[in-house]
């Protein structure tokens, strides 16, 4: 590991399968999205600093065992139940955050770079943009690290969950590839990736513009 800090987003991605990644992935502050139960500890380790799904789905982080210093919940729909809010905080260990401000500003981001009629951006674009926006509230770091954002990293990939084979998301990972030289640009954060097989941190070269194919 290098003098820099940093902050790892595990995704659910293949890529760490068997690739026993647990003691690199929990030598840093670790964000998890929704319950990763199924997800190797030996691959993906199991530290958490900090959790985040969707609002519809925010009971799901309470089953993971490891406690958190936050929970971190998307509200990808700019409304949500505040009965299941108010029970999550009930029983949650560690502070709730929906940051619907945040969410409603850099969607609309997202909006002008699909054009696939998508409403919102993935869980896991949602991890990065509120790592970038107040994450260092939580943790230090300097830099985020992906790690089994495959797809998100390499969009024409078709998206696969570790374990669980392909997946249809209706996520446009074009546009959230493309996005994330705009939160760089914003927040001044490079954002790298884990290459799980040589066990070192990787830069990447985030497209800004689409390339159309030519007919």
């Amino acid at each position: 590991m290098s003098d820099v800090n940093y902050l790892v987003i595990i995704g659910h991605g293949p890529s760490l399968i068997g690739q026993k990644c647990a003691e690199l992935i929990d030598s840093m502050p670790v964000v998890r999205l929704k319950n990763p139960d199924w997800l190797p500890k030996e691959d993906y380790g199991k530290r958490t600093d900090i959790m985040v799904s969707s609002t519809e789905i925010m009971n799901a982080m309470s089953d993971w065992p490891q406690v958190p210093k936050e929970y971190w919940a998307q509200p990808k729909k700019g409304k949500w139940n505040t009965e299941m809010e108010a029970k999550f905080r009930a029983k949650a260990k560690a502070p709730l955050r929906i940051p619907l401000d945040t969410f409603l500003r850099w969607n609309a981001v997202f909006q002008g770079l699909t054009d696939r009629g998508i409403p919102n951006f993935s869980t896991g674009m949602a991890a990065i943009v509120f790592a970038m926006d107040f994450g260092r509230e939580v943790v230090e770091f300097d830099e985020i690290v992906l790690a089994g954002f495959d797809t998100l990293c390499n969009p024409d990939e078709p998206y696969v969950k570790a374990g669980k084979g392909k997946w249809a998301t209706g996520h446009d990972w074009w546009a959230e590839h493309r996005m994330i030289p705009r939160l760089i640009d914003e927040y001044s954060i490079p954002v790298r990736r884990l290459n799980a097989k040589t066990k070192t941190i990787e830069p990447m070269s985030w497209a800004r513009e689409r390339v159309w194919e030519c007919a």
